[in-house]
């Protein structure tokens, strides 16, 4: 089997978590591909109300689940937002929240390119 390897998805992970059950990989990518922009309008939220602990439960869901898939750039952001979540730094929210939209953006499209598949 070639490798597929992706600066976005460690796809080969996310294949043996799923015991190479295509199917069931897709399907946990349309659940992550619905939840993760529910999950960043409660980021928007927490961080209009200065709430950094619903930063960092709201980042951590998402590490998370990307986590579950091998999404590492995203688990990675969402980390990072976890973090700050953590130590309050609510000055870094703006960058950390491009930075996973970003990912996001880049997951979204590498899955919906089938190139995974692959």
């Amino acid at each position: 089997m070639k490798k597929r390897v992706s600066t976005v998805i460690n796809i080969e992970e996310a294949l043996q978590r799923t015991s190479n059950d295509i199917s069931l990989l897709e399907e946990l990518f349309t659940i992550i591909l619905n939840q993760i922009p529910k999950q960043l309008d409660l980021l928007d939220k927490a961080y209009m109300e200065k709430n950094g602990d619903a930063i960092r439960m709201t980042a951590h869901n998402i590490k998370g689940a990307a986590g579950n898939i091998g999404a590492e750039s995203i688990m990675n952001a969402a980390f990072a937002m976890e973090q700050a979540g953590i130590n309050n730094k609510l000055n870094e929210y703006e960058k950390l929240k491009k930075r996973l939209l970003n990912c996001f953006k880049k997951f979204k499209q590498y899955i919906h390119s089938g190139k995974w598949k692959k």
